[in-house]
């Protein structure tokens, strides 16, 4: 799933060419798409045992943040790209929309998990700015709440964080509909595993 990010960033122009198109090969190979639904959700599960249950403000690791987000853009790339290889991009935001375009993700599963990745990268660049990356809401200074609730767009903190707790809930919601519940997949994975 990590190579649906990977692009060249400087080399010789001949092998840089070379380097992407090997690279698209090897994405657009046609896959067993159960086997890499189970496996994208064994990979989810796993994070998610070593990250229990993560504040909102762990934009990465909490229901419905980034993780699942790209997740289910790189889990549509992998399983589409041999049909459709123009959906292979590395900017998630636009590996999203593309997906929705060639009509592999419906609009408004593309809308909500556009509109949450964007408030994630938003509130992550500002946080990892002033903090660090991470966020004590109890602790957070009244200057930067009302800095998150800027660049956020809402109208004070309280409403920032029901804005992300409603962003949180769409996104994951797609993950849901798109890869599966992650408790019952974990139970397909599990019974799969002492099959084989």
């Amino acid at each position: 799933m990590a190579l649906t990010r990977a692009r060249v960033v400087v080399a010789e122009p001949e092998f840089g060419r070379r380097v992407a198109d090997a690279i698209r090969r090897v994405l657009a190979r046609p896959r067993d798409g159960a086997k890499l639904l189970r496996d994208v959700a064994a990979m989810r599960r796993r994070m998610e045992q070593h990250h229990r249950q993560p504040s909102i403000w762990d934009l990465k690791h909490a229901p419905g943040g980034l993780v699942d987000i790209e997740f289910v853009a790189q889990y549509l790339m992998l399983r589409h790209a041999h049909a459709h290889p123009d959906v292979l991009l590395a900017d998630t935001g636009a590996a999203l929309g593309a997906l929705a375009e060639a009509g592999l993700l419906a609009p408004t599963d593309a809308e909500a998990l556009i509109e949450a990745l964007r408030l994630w990268c938003n509130l992550q660049g500002l946080l990892r700015l002033t903090t660090g990356g991470g966020l004590d809401p109890d602790a957070a200074p009244e200057a930067l709440k009302r800095r998150l609730a800027e660049v956020g767009q809402a109208i004070d903190f309280a409403d920032l964080q029901r804005k992300m707790i409603a962003a949180a809930e769409r996104a994951r919601g797609c993950w849901e509909r798109i890869v599966g519940d992650p408790a019952r997949l974990a139970e397909e994975t599990d019974k799969n595993e002492e099959v084989e």
